[in-house]
């Protein structure tokens, strides 16, 4: 993988380390996360299973944390590398109330074009309530989000909209990242985080908490990526904007693909990361049928269509 940097008395590939250094992570943080997982990699393979995971995190075992474990791990070998691991928790830990939505929406949208069907909007329903979901009174409130379209479907601005007023829907999410910032660097610190800068070219910032929300814009963010807008990001900026986007797309318990859209296997390796592909032509068909026209920024990002 080339150059290594030794932290806590391991090798970390320098590429990593550059990367999380462009995610402004500090050096102690990544050294405390480093420690956490050398300990929780029992057998020293390089990588955590889905037991192990929800054990250090003290997590059931149930539909949604799988589906979690499953986003976190990119390349889908059913183990979360020390690179995954990191890009996991920043990704997650830092999102805000209102973002923490969003990602939950990405979960279960499995072609990422912005727009669940009912079948993907029942199964979040269904994941995240658990046995709750039985009550009349929740698939009332299902029925209710999915008549505000005509085919039933669920975009994000409505997904948004309707947990602001339905908080316990995303009572599970909410518990799980609680777990997770308090078990490796604190709550406060990852609240702290979401404030930090990020420059995505000279001379023009973000918050780590506006970035994490800015792929909930799926036009604006596939311009960004493929170099289209007049943001002109190096390829790491790319990169740090990509691990942003949370809809990693669910694999099942044999390790096999859910989604019909995922064709680029992610290596672990940050080589193979920075390597950006072209959607498919079949993605693209597909995303023009489903997205809707007028499905809006959020108001918080709308001016990040007019870039310096």
């Amino acid at each position: 993988m080339g150059l290594y940097v030794s932290i806590d008395q391991h090798k970390v590939p320098q590429e990593w380390m550059e990367m999380f250094a462009c995610m402004k992570l500090t050096r102690t943080e990544v050294k405390k996360l480093h420690v956490i997982f050398d300990k929780t990699d029992e057998k020293k393979i390089g990588g955590i299973n889905i037991v192990q995971w929800l054990t250090l995190f003290d997590l059931e075992r149930n539909s949604f944390t799988e589906r979690i474990f499953s986003a976190f791990d990119k390349d889908g070998n059913k183990h979360i590398d020390f690179y995954e691991f990191v890009i996991s928790l920043w990704k997650f830990c830092s999102l805000g109330e209102g973002a923490i939505n969003v990602f939950a929406f990405d979960l279960y949208d499995r072609d990422s074009d912005g727009v669940l069907t009912s079948k993907e909007a029942t199964t979040l329903f269904k994941e995240l309530l658990g046995q709750a979901f039985d009550h009349s009174g929740n698939k009332s409130s299902l029925y209710t989000l999915l008549e505000k379209s005509s085919d039933c479907s669920v975009t994000v601005e409505n997904f948004k909209e309707f947990t602001r007023t339905h908080q316990a829907l995303l009572h599970q999410v909410f518990t799980v990242q609680k777990r997770m910032r308090d078990v490796t660097l604190g709550s406060s610190t990852f609240q702290a985080m979401a404030d930090r800068r990020i420059e995505l070219r000279k001379g023009y910032h973000i918050t780590i908490s506006s970035l994490m929300v800015l792929h909930s814009d799926r036009i604006l963010f596939k311009s960004m990526m493929e170099d289209r807008s007049i943001m002109r990001m190096t390829s790491k900026m790319k990169l740090v904007l990509d691990n942003t986007d949370n809809s990693s797309h669910y694999r099942s318990a044999d390790g096999a693909n859910k989604s019909p859209e995922s064709t680029v296997n992610l290596s672990h390796k940050v080589t193979a990361r920075m390597a950006w592909k072209e959607p498919t032509s079949q993605s693209s068909k597909r995303a023009k049928r489903k997205v809707l026209p007028n499905n809006p920024l959020p108001s918080d990002l709308l001016h990040y269509h007019n870039f310096p």
